[in-house]
């Protein structure tokens, strides 16, 4: 159920910032990748609710590809679909698999420690260039490393990213919006 009402919540968010506000339910569905998805719980409800997903992480795709196997027939009942593609932010210019031009980025208690930032933030480079104004990344988490989200944050700029707001908190876990 968490995941559901924050694939909802995160819907109504992209469409407040790029479409005025428009109506959920009159929105055509959008095209997400989730960085780091680990059991991949918020892109599955992503693509339960009807919209194309994929599924990112350096490791762990057995599980992720159990599970879409396990609820295809629900996703795709849904007019949704989800792929599975092994991405290291290390070696982000060699993706097993192309991914698909985003309509939203995703991350979810993926900013963990330092070490992290420098791949996350080239990830997030060569994911959304320069000339697009339209990708939207999403960061959600639980604060956890001061210093890994300081120094990403205060890179945000220098790597050409403008737009960078909080959103929506609930709890502990914050949701931070991030764009050219």
């Amino acid at each position: 159920i968490f995941g559901a009402r924050l694939a909802d919540r995160l819907h109504s968010l992209w469409l407040a910032s790029f479409h005025g506000g428009a109506d959920a339910d009159e929105a055509a569905p959008f095209v997400v990748v989730e960085l780091g998805a680990g059991t991949g719980l918020l892109g599955f409800s992503l693509a339960a609710a009807g919209h194309s997903v994929t599924l990112t992480d350096r490791d762990g795709l057995d599980l992720l590809s159990a599970t879409a196997d396990k609820n295809a027939a629900l996703i795709a009942s849904r007019g949704g679909s989800v792929a599975i593609v092994q991405l290291d932010w290390e070696l982000i210019a060699s993706p097993s698999d192309p991914l698909p031009a985003a309509d939203i980025l995703l991350g979810a208690d993926i900013l963990y420690s330092s070490a992290c930032v420098g791949p996350l933030l080239n990830t997030l480079v060569a994911l959304i260039p320069v000339d697009n104004s339209t990708t939207r990344f999403f960061l959600c988490y639980k604060p956890r490393e001061q210093e890994a989200e300081a120094a990403f944050f205060h890179a945000l700029p220098a790597a050409g990213f403008s737009c960078c707001e909080k959103v929506h908190t609930s709890g502990e876990h914050s949701v931070f919006l991030i764009a050219r």
